[in-house]
């Protein structure tokens, strides 16, 4: 056994570091502050929150709550969300038949089964999508020929886009504006599998994407591509027209893979000329849409690009 196969991982970040080391040098990395200042962080110390995988225990109407988001999708995709869910409920039957006997917050498999399960999950999503992200940041589209590598690249999106700080704490609101208490009660206890659930049906969605709707764009212009603490946005021109709580009618999803390369999975052909080329124009439209999504801020590889985007982050817009 590995010793590290015994230690509690309650440092979670929603956004891979690893994919945060493209825009670093030397492991530090451009943001905006929470105070709107430009500042630079090692990418280990950015976008995560402790336990922010951790799971938790399930009674009756939680499992109620769960099947009934699960409904709402086809039959296969029932079939798949019910196996992930078995397994989630035996883990919350171990944790519940530990707490009998010992305190939750100082028995160590207690803690292993609440923090590193979902986070080693995630983690095993990132790990077999770093072929195609390797390889899409050399400009090689190669790999989108393997059915297997597709699938775990569109399925590692449709994961990141849902599982950061931003999706999860707008979803709550919403629903707690619009949703009896007890269904945002509900929500805001099994979010960490819910969210899960939900980048299941979108990665299977994905992959329905006709082949000449998504593809590798590639910046040769010297202003480069930023991201945020919530890389994977909704550029469809749709979203001018959506209201906060309402879901988007279509997609076209962008996510920036480097200060050079980014990927688009798109239901419009309003980008298909991006395919071809690039300008500078195109780079501050993309930089702005990720600007405006982002939850508190915006990474790059320099501090010039924070500090043009910053006056598109929401908190700092002017």
């Amino acid at each position: 056994m590995n010793p590290k196969d015994f230690e509690v991982k309650r440092k979670h970040h929603y956004v891979w570091a690893r994919y945060l080391q493209a825009w670093a040098s030397k492991k530090e990395i451009h943001y905006i502050t929470k105070k709107g200042l430009p500042a630079t962080e090692s990418v280990k110390g950015v976008a995560k929150e402790l336990g922010f995988y951790k799971i938790t225990t399930f009674n009756d109407d939680d499992l109620l709550y769960i099947r009934t988001i699960s409904k709402l999708a086809s039959k296969d995709l029932q079939q798949i969300h019910e196996g992930f869910l078995n397994n989630f409920i035996a883990i919350s039957n171990i944790l519940k038949g530990r707490a009998r006997e010992h305190q939750p917050d100082t028995d160590l498999v207690s803690q292993i089964l609440q923090f590193n399960v979902l986070e080693d999950m995630h983690g095993k999503i990132e790990r077999q999508a770093w072929p195609m992200i390797s390889e899409l940041r050399k400009g090689n589209t190669s790999l989108l020929a393997d059915i297997v590598q597709k699938h775990s690249f569109f399925f590692y999106i449709a994961q990141q886009l849902v599982r950061t700080k931003t999706v999860r704490d707008k979803s709550l609101d919403a629903s707690s504006r619009h949703l009896p208490q007890f269904v945002t009660d509900a929500m805001k206890r099994n979010w960490w599998f819910v969210s899960f659930l939900l980048g299941i049906n979108l990665g299977k969605g994905l992959l329905e994407v006709p082949k000449e709707r998504h593809f590798l764009i590639e910046n040769k212009t010297i202003k480069p591509f930023i991201t945020s603490d919530r890389p994977v946005v909704n550029v469809h021109s749709c979203m001018c027209m959506t209201l906060p709580d309402e879901p988007p009618e279509k997609l076209d999803l962008y996510y920036p893979l480097s200060p050079t390369h980014a990927y688009m999975i798109n239901d419009s052909e309003d980008y298909n000329h991006l395919k071809e080329q690039v300008t500078i124009e195109d780079v501050i439209h993309l930089n702005k849409r990720m600007a405006e999504t982002c939850g508190e801020t915006v990474y790059s590889s320099t501090k010039e690009s924070i500090l043009q985007a910053r006056q598109y982050i929401p908190q700092w817009k002017r």
